[in-house]
């Protein structure tokens, strides 16, 4: 799954999650794209050992 996937999510994932409601999407977006690039990093670095 891709970020711009799990972003199109974040409006379902803020009316379950209520903590959410009061941030900006665009916050949510952000934090989302920087979760998937860390992870990126961390499965090339995993895979280089």
């Amino acid at each position: 799954m891709e970020a711009t996937e799990n972003a199109a999510e974040l409006p379902d994932l803020k009316k379950w999650w209520d903590d959410l409601t009061d941030m900006y999407s665009k916050v949510l977006q952000t934090l989302v794209e920087r979760l998937f690039g860390n992870l990126k990093g961390l499965s090339a670095l995993n895979r280089k050992g």
